[in-house]
Order: C-alpha cells, then sequence, then structure tokens
C-alpha cells in the first residue's frame, strides 16, 4: 500500500485488512522498485514453471468428457470451451480428487495469489463450473463445498479411450 498517512493507526489498520506492505509518501523511487522486486520474488506467478511433454490425454468423469488441450467439456449440459481459468480450476480439483481443496489452496495454484486473501472469485468460478456438468447445479454431487473447508470434487477421474 502506498498512502500519505502515517500514523500507526493506519498502519494496523492497514496490516489487519490484509496489505502485504506499507509505503508512506514521499517515497524513494528506488525503495519502491526494490520493494517491488521483492514481492516478484515471493510470487508464484513470476517463478519458472515446468512445461510437461506429456501429450494431455482426455479424461473422464461420470459422464463428462474433458479435453484439456482444447478445453473442450462435453456433459449432458451440452459442449462447452471453457475459459483458461476456469480450465485450471478444473484441472487442479482433477488431480486432487477426493481431497478438500481450500480457497486458499485454489487462489494460490491457480492464480498465484498468496496470504490472506479474502475474495468470493473461487466461489463464482465453482459456480459456473458446476453449471457445465451437474444435473442440479444448486444440489451438486460432483464439485461439493465442505462448509467452511472448501470444495471437493467427488467423482472417479479415468483417462478417455475413446
Amino acid at each position: 500500500m502506498l498512502t500519505a498517512k502515517d500514523s500507526m493507526a493506519d498502519k494496523i489498520e492497514a496490516f489487519n485488512l490484509g496489505t502485504d506492505d506499507y509505503m508512506t509518501k514521499p517515497f524513494s523511487l528506488q525503495e519502491l522498485l526494490l520493494r517491488v522486486k521483492r514481492m516478484a520474488d515471493r510470487s508464484e506467478l513470476f517463478k519458472p514453471r515446468v512445461v510437461s511433454t506429456e501429450k494431455p490425454e482426455k479424461v473422464r468423469f461420470e459422464d463428462v468428457v474433458w479435453d484439456p488441450k482444447t478445453f473442450e467439456l462435453t456433459s449432458r449440459q451440452g459442449s462447452f470451451v471453457l475459459t483458461a481459468l476456469e480450465a485450471k480450476v478444473l484441472r487442479e480439483f482433477l488431480t486432487h480428487p477426493g481431497e478438500v481443496l481450500s480457497r486458499q489452496h485454489l487462489l494460490s495454484q491457480v492464480w498465484g495469489l498468496q496470504g490472506n486473501v479474502e475474495t468470493r472469485t473461487v466461489d463464482n468460478f465453482i459456480m459456473r463450473l458446476r453449471k457445465f456438468f451437474e444435473e442440479d447445479p444448486s444440489r451438486p454431487k460432483i464439485l461439493q463445498s465442505m462448509r467452511g473447508r472448501g470444495y471437493k470434487f467427488c467423482a472417479t477421474v479415468e483417462k478417455d479411450e475413446e
């Protein structure tokens, strides 16, 4: 946070609300750049990722077929092409079937956000995914809410042999 407010009460409130850093005006440009560099060094967004050389195969769960290469998902509800972020969220669940994934886990792994971030983004993506493959999205059987803990993918995931 970059602000003109420099009282201790303002700083404490900002940190309690989740800010990662606090700088007051006037500031040194060099100090600002060093702080930004340090935050970027800690962020998952700027770390090199290992790119798999394996050809992604279609996967099946329940009556759903998903192609991770084209992001196409086919279910009783129809055929859909997921956005890149929807695909990343789905992939995270498919690689952790039966595990409860917290919002923090998803924010970290999918969006690269670290720390105590409060947002409804994850919930909105879950609702969108449910509309693609749940028979009744208001009563999900595949992508279930685990109250106070996160979400759990409750279907068996297998390679699609077609």
